[in-house]
């Protein structure tokens, strides 16, 4: 029967097949028919019922769904002693009933069979008997009944139905709930042992039952010897050896007792049986825990064995690990000075094995470095007195070998009194490092020969027998010049070399290689390798600046060398610190242009710029001739850079100097400023100012022309314009930076009139520069001090004469000088880029006024228009910013609109759609200001999300009088009223203006005529007087 394993307690249900229901049911009925021949009291008792066991096994092992096999074969045997057939339907019953509940029991209380430890037997003996009661009573009060017994012989007989039962259980169940393959093998590998346990039993059987007759009918007290033979088999091969046993010497005596052998035969057969029954349950019960016993001694003894195992690993894992650690431990009684180390210190220094035990005063005398020995006593004594951890490194001399050893100890309480205990570690190659790092790291200029320094310190540091710095030859990448050459800390002559077969070539094209042994098979035509039988090769490219190799590192060594990521990082580290100091020397010269050059076009920067201006000044100076310094800038050099990128910026900056330098004289000066800037400066242009002028003049148009011919730029033609911006000067200059600064803002005159042009500096334009700047200066305080920079109200109405809103506008009333214009200030604030700022304040300004008018119903449904700058709404964070100061006011942001004019619409038409889109989805609206005045935008104006256009004041001033003017207003409107868009008059001041206007299907109208722009208070005074507002 195969023992299927179980999740529970050992086994689960199986499949049941046909031939399980056959081999139940045939043996229950073979084992209960041999039982029915002994009977006891009745012919349907007996006290050796085996059947019960064999069914409990069957439903513990295989399934309970068997039950119908038990049933039948139980009426069988019920039948074949006659009765009536009721009773033995019931019968059959009962017995088939008590094994169920028996295996129900032993689940419930999970009892495991396959695992008869002393709680599994003690559960299973209680259960299994408590089980078999019910067989017993409901047969004995079936009997009781059908033959009309006395109560006393019912109780009489179901106490050896339930004896017969529980002795079969005992017997049966447990050998055949654990008998397998595994049981069949164990007894097939031990055949001679167990044909010598079941010979010797059968033998002790055979004189203690059949053959134990000796004296007129009289046996011998030999059953005793049956027990050494049950606990013999259950020793040698546990339960199944036990059970069988058992069952055979059962079976021989109840065979003898029936046959009136043995020392069961008595005159009395009943009581025979009784003595039988004890004999063999006794014999079952000993035999289960005897095998309960031995069991758990086994475990005890298979965990013991595992735990010493384990034990031993850990050991010998502990030991080796400690030797790849270099570690070692060491204990000091500082009471007796005895120590004690580990042997590893034998395995890894070689200290004799007679010294890993004395005095410590003797081992240091023997075995520590002289400079050494005073620290680690105190260290000692300080540890032992002041119970602090010991933490030194000291160095260990052993036969001529010097270890360095950082020892580490405390204090622990033993029974053999208080010692210090700790570990000992090997840390030479890591000191080896720290002194070849130190080498590294030390400053070229403080070495007399750096580069001998350094590879003696590599050479120590792993143990290399020749270093060598090795550089490529510019002209032939095959070949390469020893720049040093240490052999054995020496330093040897310098010779060449071709890479070809060498080790170096493969560090040419993988940057590193590594050859810990064996090098010269590897390599064998390096004729280096044969001189020296180098054994290990170590090699590290070193590169330059830009990372082309340009050299070798190389360590080499006559015995193998340990390749480690710590050794691995050293070479890397002294290469780069090599390779550093090969670079200083060229770029020292680096420096040098770097300082004095521009990178990209090859032109003097601005400091040989400064320098070469202050000579050129002092010539002048002296030869009384005017020279003159031009400011070149690129117009439109940042929208090339951003639309073709970088690159094409780049080239077009580098063609612009090489046609500057190619018209310039060898006397004159050319420089790159910085950016899209360029200076050149001619000298020499004559004595008299207007002919300087003139020349000057002559040489800058000469330029211009050049300049502005086409570029070819990446296989396509870029067409572009200069400004360039001309200071004259010689002697009576005040300074190289006041002449600059008069080019350049020459130069952005010419910007500021177009582009394109040349102009020259004028000494008015000085002051109107000092002017602007103390503008700006004062502009910038009267935006900080958050006073001086008001907003005031400019009314807007309907054709009704009705107030729709107001449009804010700034002004500047300045503590010393008034009121400044905004068409002064705000031009510089743009400049600036105060503008961004001072914007975002005037539109937080505008919604926190719209907040107090939504308190104010005769105000709550004025809007409020701002005017936004091109630089401000071109910020990336325009639309953020405006959203999160609405949101911050809590307003309703229809009531808010901005002004954009077209310039600010046009550079990006996407871009500005898509921000204006971003707002207008919040609710904000949007006006062109002064429409029709700036860049010609009607291709665009279909695809703006405009609600409005706005007529500049230019149109309306005339517009009774000018037919231009007239016509362009009717048109503005007419074009408005076919897009669906509002449109509102500025600077309506007549009557006369209003009426054209609105005759012409305007509808909205701002001017004096209506109101002047006012601070907020007198506007809402003026909106209720006039009654702008009701």
């Amino acid at each position: 029967m195969p023992l299927v394993p179980a999740s529970d307690h050992g086994t689960r249900p199986i499949q049941v097949r046909p031939g399980h229901f056959l081999i139940l049911l045939l043996a229950y009925f073979c084992t209960g028919w041999l039982g029915l021949l002994v009977p006891f009291e009745n012919e349907k008792v007996t006290l050796f019922w085996l059947p019960g066991g064999i069914a409990a096994a069957a439903f513990y092992r295989w399934t309970p769904k068997l039950w119908p096999s038990v049933f039948l074969a139980a009426l069988l045997i019920n039948m074949t002693s006659g009765t009536n057939q009721l009773l033995n339907l019931l019968l059959a019953g009962g017995n088939t009933l008590s094994p169920l509940v028996t295996v129900w029991l032993l689940r419930r209380f999970s009892c495991d069979l396959s695992n008869l430890d002393r709680k599994n037997t003690l559960s299973f003996l209680l259960l299994s008997a408590i089980g078999m009661t019910v067989s017993a009573l409901v047969g004995a009060t079936l009997l009781g009944l059908y033959y009309d017994l006395p109560l006393k012989v019912s109780a009489y007989i179901a106490l050896a139905w339930w004896m017969g039962d529980s002795l079969g259980v005992f017997l049966a169940m447990p050998f055949l709930v654990n008998m397998s393959r595994d049981y069949l093998d164990q007894v097939n590998t031990r055949k001679l042992d167990f044909m010598l346990v079941a010979g010797v039993s059968f033998i002790v059987g055979l004189i203690c039952f059949p053959l134990n007759d000796f004296d007129a009918g009289h046996a011998l007290p030999l059953v005793f010897t049956t027990f050494i033979c049950i606990a013999w088999a259950a020793l040698w091969f546990g339960l199944f050896g036990g059970a069988f046993t058992t069952i055979g010497f059962c079976f021989l005596a109840i065979w003898s007792t029936v046959n009136h052998w043995g020392p069961f035969v008595l005159s009395n057969m009943p009581l025979s049986f009784w003595l039988i029954w004890l004999y063999t349950a006794s014999m079952a019960i000993i035999s289960l825990m005897i095998t309960a016993a031995h069991l758990k001694i086994t475990k005890t003894y298979a965990r013991l064995v595992q735990s010493d195992l384990h034990q031993e690993q850990q050991r010998v894992q502990l030991e080796r690990a400690q030797l790849m650690a270099r570690l070692a431990h060491w204990q000091w009684n500082p009471r007796t000075d005895d120590y004690q180390f580990s042997h590893a210190m034998v395995d890894l220094f070689g200290l004799p094995s007679d010294a890993l035990d004395g005095t410590m005063e003797v081992f240091i005398n023997r075995f520590i470095d002289q400079d050494d020995r005073l620290l680690l006593r105190i260290a000692l004594e300080t540890a032992r007195d002041q119970h602090k951890p010991l933490a030194l490194d000291v160095r260990l001399a052993i036969s001529h070998h010097r270890y360095w050893l950082q020892l580490q100890a405390d204090k622990t309480n033993t029974p053999e009194g208080t010692l210090l205990q700790g570990t000992l570690q090997d840390i030479s190659e890591r000191k080896r490092l720290d002194l070849a790092l130190a080498a590294a790291a030390a400053d070229a200029a403080s070495a007399p020969d750096f580069f001998v320094t350094i590879l003696r310190a590599l050479s120590d540091a792993i143990g290399a027998d020749h270093v060598l710095i090795s550089l490529i030859d510019s002209q032939d990448a095959t070949t390469a010049h020893t720049h040093t050459y240490l052999k054995r800390g020496e330093l040897q002559e310098n010779f060449t070399y071709s890479l070809k077969h060498t080790p170096c070539a493969d560090v040419m094209d993988e940057n590193l290689c590594y050859v810990s042994a064996n090098a010269i098979q590897h390599y064998p035509d390096d004729e280096m390798f044969r001189a020296y039988k180098i054994e290990s090769y170590l090699g590290v490219g070193i590169r330059n600046a830009q990372g082309v190799p340009i050299g070798i590192l190389i360590a080499m060594a006559e015995q193998p060398l340990p390749v480690s990521a710590q050794l691995s990082s050293l070479l890397l580290i002294f290469a780069e610190r090599i390779g550093g100091e090969l670079r200083r020397a060229q770029d020292q010269e680096k420096i040098h242009n770097l300082a004095f050059f521009d990178p990209l076009t090859g032109l003097p920067n601005r400091r040989m710029l400064q320098d070469r201006l202050r000579l050129v000044i002092s010539q002048s100076a002296r030869s009384r001739q005017y020279g003159a310094l031009l400011f070149i800038d690129i117009d439109h050099f940042k929208l090339l850079n951003d639309t073709r990128g970088h690159h094409i910026g780049d080239q077009l900056l580098v063609q612009v100097a090489e046609r500057i330098n190619s018209i310039i004289r060898s006397s004159d000066l050319a420089a790159r400023q910085g950016g899209d800037e360029f200076v050149v400066v001619f000298d020499n242009l004559g004595e008299n100012l207007e002919d300087a002028a003139l020349e000057a003049k002559k040489r800058a148009e000469t330029l211009h022309q050049l300049i502005s011919q086409p570029y070819e730029l990446r296989q396509s033609i870029y067409h572009c314009t200069i400004s360039i911006g001309v200071s004259l000067f010689n002697s009576h200059n005040r300074s190289i930076d006041d002449l600059l600064r008069h080019a350049d803002a020459a130069m952005y005159q010419a910007k500021d009139s177009g582009r394109n042009t040349i102009r020259f500096f004028d000494p008015n334009m000085q002051s109107h520069l000092e002017k602007r700047a103390l503008l700006e200066a004062d502009l910038r305080a009267a935006h900080d001090s958050h006073h001086q920079l008001t907003p005031y109200y400019q009314v807007q109405v309907d054709e009704h004469t009705k107030a729709i809103g107001v449009e804010l506008l700034l002004r500047w009333q300045h503590p010393q000088k008034g009121m400044i214009s905004p068409a002064d200030f705000i031009p510089v604030a743009e400049q600036s880029g105060l503008i961004v700022a001072i914007g975002l304040e005037v539109i937080r300004q505008a919604c926190m006024q719209l907040q107090r008018w939504q308190q104010r119903p005769a105000f709550a449904r004025l809007s409020i228009a701002v005017n936004v700058s091109p630089i401000q709404f071109n910020q990336a964070t325009f639309v953020e910013d405006v959203l999160a100061i609405i949101d911050s006011a809590r307003i309703d942001p229809k009531l808010l609109k901005l002004e954009l004019t077209e310039s600010s619409l046009l550079k990006n038409v996407d871009q500005s759609i898509a921000k204006m889109q971003q707002l207008k989805d919040r609710g904000i609206g949007f006006s062109m200001d002064d429409f029709g005045i700036g860049y010609s935008s009607l291709s665009y104006l279909k695809r703006l999300p405009l609600d409005q256009l706005k007529i500049d004041q230019t149109f309306v001033r005339d517009i009774a009088i000018d037919p231009n003017d007239a016509v362009i207003a009717r048109t503005i409107i007419a074009m408005a009223q076919n897009m669906n868009l509002q449109v509102i008059a500025e600077g309506v001041e007549t009557q006369a203006q209003q009426e054209f206007l609105e005759q012409n299907g305007c509808r909205l109208f701002q001017g004096y005529f209506f109101g002047r722009p006012m601070p907020v208070d007198a506007l809402e005074t003026e909106l209720m007087a006039r009654a702008y507002c009701r």
